[in-house]
């Protein structure tokens, strides 16, 4: 079993170019990432889904909570976010204006976090680096799987083959950009997603994913629309 704790503060970013004022702003694409708009891997899927807009503000406060439990082939993990944004005076400033929407300045608290269950169908274990205090860069340790993945037809003719190690995994998430009352109030909205995952490990260093994701949005600021987004990917990865 392990837990974790963490913090940091973030200065507001100051571009002089655009703003006096130092500006935070925080959003969320969808969790699987495609190619919508076109524009290649670094451009690809530029819509957010849940965002604050701009906020004139000083400074944010950010803390973290984060667990995992591994119990033979069952693994459990979650992860639980929060972002404190401190002072802020107005929105949307640009071309050296704002609009002074928060009078006195306000503080914000923005949070969200997920929880992961998955099993491993071949009975593996995820491996524990017990002597940095995380998960292990091989997923099943060195070893690997209990046997690699091949195909053969051996001397008699016969097929003979390796299973690899197949994992199956679920996830919920979920973030909300919502918070204050009234004229204050900060809308960026709300999304959570689920997430399955069937995970297939050739040895070692491959690995193969199939993973279908939905994400829903709501609680939004007038004028957008709430709705989902829903999709199947693969990804192969070769580690070496």
């Amino acid at each position: 079993m392990h837990v974790g704790v963490s913090g940091g503060w973030r200065s507001g970013t100051n571009n002089i170019a655009t703003s006096p004022l130092r500006t935070i702003q925080l959003r969320a694409r969808p969790e699987q990432r495609d190619d919508v708009p076109p524009g290649g891997f670094q451009n690809g899927d530029s819509n957010r889904m849940v965002d604050t807009g701009v906020l004139a503000a000083d400074h944010a406060w950010l803390g973290g909570l984060e667990f995992l439990s591994v119990l033979g082939p069952f693994s459990l993990q979650a992860e639980y976010g929060a972002n404190w944004v401190q002072n802020a005076i107005g929105a949307g400033p640009a071309g050296f204006t704002l609009n002074p929407k928060f009078v006195p300045p306000q503080n914000f608290m923005f949070h969200g976090g997920y929880v992961q269950l998955a099993y491993t169908l071949t009975g593996e274990s995820r491996s524990y680096d017990k002597r940095l205090g995380r998960l292990d860069t091989y997923y099943f340790g060195r070893r690997g799987p209990f046997t690699n993945a091949w195909f053969v037809r051996d001397e008699d003719g016969r097929l003979d083959f390796g299973l690899g190690a197949w994992e199956v995994a679920a996830r919920y998430s979920y973030v909300d950009l919502n918070d204050g009352s009234g004229l204050t109030q900060v809308r960026g909205g709300k999304m959570d997603g689920l997430s399955f995952g069937l995970n297939w490990y050739l040895n070692t260093n491959l690995k193969l994913q199939f993973e279908y994701v939905y994400d829903h949005r709501y609680d939004l600021p007038p004028g957008s629309v709430s709705g989902f987004t829903s999709g199947f990917g693969t990804r192969l990865q070769f580690m070496f």
